[in-house]
């Protein structure tokens, strides 16, 4: 399992970034495009190095879940305003990082279940996100599910997680239908992203 965390910089050649993108990625593109780039490399980067598997082969499912077709590899990406997140694994996982910053009241009331509490707002923020990503069930309201938090670690009736809050100003979370032991969260610098984009 591999969890991995990027700050965002000015990027040397954004082509070249682009470049990286699966095809179907590439093509959806618009705006504000900065967190998709860092995180898409981060995973790039992490195919390659560790399974010799080029992103380029990243496939979409109708409703935009991005999957590797005929390898045994599951990942979850996320951007939030500061950082990007990536994570790879054996087991189906999603993954959300959320950076910390005033919410409206409306959003409070939408995110949290009664019985959470606001104090928790982006620890529960990023478990739901993350628990959308693994399950692509986007027929639930985000108040219809509840993590009883324990820490670092939090559990809904048919899934487990885990929280990270090292991330400066951040907040990020993973959730797996397995339990599954507490991966390390890693940090990779922007440059480490740039060189490795530079020698492809």
């Amino acid at each position: 399992m591999f969890l991995a965390y990027t700050p965002y910089a000015p990027i040397p050649d954004t082509e070249a970034l682009k470049a990286l993108l699966p095809p179907a990625r590439r093509q959806r593109l618009v705006g504000d495009h900065l967190g998709a780039l860092f995180a898409y490399t981060l995973l790039a980067l992490i195919l390659e190095q560790e399974f010799s598997v080029d992103a380029q082969n990243i496939v979409y499912t109708d409703i935009g879940q991005p999957y590797l077709p005929g390898f045994p590899v599951h990942f979850s990406l996320s951007h939030a305003k500061t950082h990007a997140l990536c994570a790879v694994s054996p087991v189906p996982i999603g993954c959300d990082i959320e950076t910390h910053r005033p919410v409206s009241p409306r959003t409070i009331h939408r995110v949290l279940a009664d019985t959470e509490r606001e104090i928790d707002f982006f620890s529960h923020w990023t478990l739901k996100e993350s628990y959308f990503k693994l399950t692509g069930d986007l027929t639930r309201a985000f108040s219809d599910i509840c993590f009883d938090l324990a820490g670092e670690t939090a559990a809904t009736a048919d899934a487990h997680a885990h929280l990270y809050y090292e991330v400066p100003n951040c907040t990020a979370a993973i959730v797996t239908r397995a339990l599954i032991s507490r991966p390390t969260l890693q940090f990779f610098s922007p440059e480490t992203l740039f060189s490795y984009v530079a020698e492809k």
